[in-house]
C-alpha cells in the first residue's frame, strides 16, 4: 500500500510539470477555451484517488459488528460448530491459521474471517472445493427496474438469477433445525454471514434496465 501511495505520489508531480509546460505553450488566440480545458484535464488526472470495491475488509467489519453482540454462550456454541464445518471445504483450517495468541483473540479473529469464506472458495486452484462450495449466483439479489420520468419503475417477468435471500431463508432454516449435521450447519453461519454483507450493497440487489 505504502508503494501505491508512493506511486500516485510521484504520478502527480510528473503530470503538474507536463501540464505546467503545455499550459504555458498555449498562444495567445487561443488562450482562454485551450487553459480552460487542460485545467480541467489536469484536475480530473492529478486529484483522482483510488476507489476500493465491498472486499473482506467488509465482510470481516459485519463478523465484527455480529462478534459484538453474541452471548459468551453464543459465541462458544458458534465456534464449535463453525470448527465441525466439513474437511473439503476447509473453512476449519484457517481457526489454526491464526497462530499462537490468546484464545480469545483467536476466536474472534476466526469469526471474522469467517464471513470471507465465501469468497475465498472463488479461487480455482483449489478445485475440489470450488466445484463443491462456490456458488456464484448466491451472492446477489435482483431488483429489476427502470427509470420513468425521474421516478424508479419496479419491473417483473425477468429470469431471476440471484439467489442471495432465498438461500439467507434456507440457511436460517437450517441452523434452527435440531437434526441438521454441525457440518451443515457450519456452512449455512459462514454463508449468512458473507450474505448479510452482500446484500447491504446497492449493487448486488440492483438492476438498472435501460432502452438497450
Amino acid at each position: 500500500m505504502f508503494a501505491f501511495k508512493k506511486l500516485i505520489k510521484s504520478s502527480r508531480f510528473f503530470l503538474i510539470r507536463v501540464f505546467g509546460r503545455i499550459f504555458h505553450n498555449i498562444p495567445e488566440k487561443k488562450s482562454f477555451s485551450m487553459k480552460r480545458s487542460f485545467l480541467t484535464a489536469f484536475f480530473c488526472l492529478a486529484f483522482v484517488l483510488p476507489t476500493f470495491g465491498w472486499d473482506d475488509v467488509g465482510h470481516k467489519i459485519t463478523g465484527y459488528i455480529a462478534w459484538q453482540r453474541l452471548s459468551p454462550q453464543a459465541r462458544d456454541n458458534v465456534i464449535r460448530i463453525l470448527r465441525e464445518a466439513p474437511e473439503d471445504s476447509q473453512l476449519a483450517t484457517f481457526y489454526m491459521a491464526y497462530g499462537p495468541q490468546s484464545e480469545a483473540m483467536k476466536r474472534l479473529e476466526f469469526f471474522m474471517f469467517v464471513p470471507t469464506w465465501a469468497d475465498v472458495v472463488r479461487d480455482r486452484e483449489f478445485n475440489t472445493r470450488y466445484r463443491k462450495y462456490h456458488k456464484s449466483n448466491w451472492h446477489y439479489d435482483d431488483t429489476f427496474w427502470r427509470q420513468v420520468d425521474g421516478r424508479v419503475q419496479e419491473l417483473t417477468g425477468f429470469e431471476e438469477g440471484g439467489q442471495a435471500v432465498p438461500r439467507m431463508k434456507e440457511f436460517d432454516a437450517v441452523i434452527r433445525n435440531a437434526s441438521a449435521s454441525e457440518e451443515d450447519k457450519a456452512i449455512a453461519i459462514a454463508w449468512i454471514l458473507h450474505l448479510g454483507g452482500d446484500i447491504h450493497q446497492p449493487l448486488h440487489t440492483s438492476a438498472r434496465v435501460t432502452e438497450t
